[in-house]
């Protein structure tokens, strides 16, 4: 395989995002934006599991809040014991999850976003195919992804069965990565 060098130069790790000045980037530490759903619900770890997260991570003393659009919050029914902030607008949201301490969520353009607003990041991915190419790593990033499935033509069962290797478990590792990696970062500081 020859791969070959694009010659730019002045190239910038960066969007030009600008965060408007009132804003406080992680103001609330404790606070953990949770993004269950994504554009195909093929790709969203269940709900079930995301339930579960949130509610250890309470226990644990966190402050979870699902960030769903108005038509996503019918998604998890009204009994939902976690904060469901409304948004009126992507500021809105992007504001939230900027003074968050930490984002966790599928593989989305919201997970790319708490990225970019340098908020530290887990993704949960399907493949490690998938995380290698669409992983955000603007900022701290720890990612979960399923294990290994064997894929037999015609059968699908990557798409069938990849949420069944990811627990909630998995998921909380993770995170405990993420803080330690937040932690040397600030630290070093």
């Amino acid at each position: 395989v020859q791969t070959c060098a694009l010659p730019i130069s002045n190239v910038f790790f960066s969007n030009d995002i600008t965060i408007p000045t009132h804003l406080k980037h992680r103001k609330f530490k404790k606070r953990i934006a949770l993004h269950p759903t994504s554009k195909n619900i093929d790709r969203n770890w269940p709900k079930e599991k995301f339930l579960k997260l949130a509610r250890r991570l309470k226990k644990a003393g966190y402050e979870p809040s699902f960030i769903l659009a108005p038509h996503e919050k019918d998604y998890f029914g009204s009994s939902i014991d976690i904060d469901t902030p409304n948004f009126n607008n992507l500021e809105e949201m992007s504001s939230f999850i900027h003074e968050s301490g930490f984002f966790i969520g599928n593989d989305s353009g919201v997970a790319h976003l708490a990225s970019s607003l340098k908020t530290p990041t887990l993704t949960i991915f399907s493949t490690k195919r998938k995380q290698k190419f669409w992983k955000p790593s603007f900022h701290i990033d720890e990612t979960v992804v399923s294990w290994p499935l064997l894929n037999i033509k015609g059968l699908r069962l990557r798409e069938k069965y990849w949420k069944k290797t990811i627990s909630v478990k998995r998921v909380l590792k993770g995170f405990d990565s993420l803080i330690k990696k937040i932690e040397n970062y600030e630290s070093s500081d």
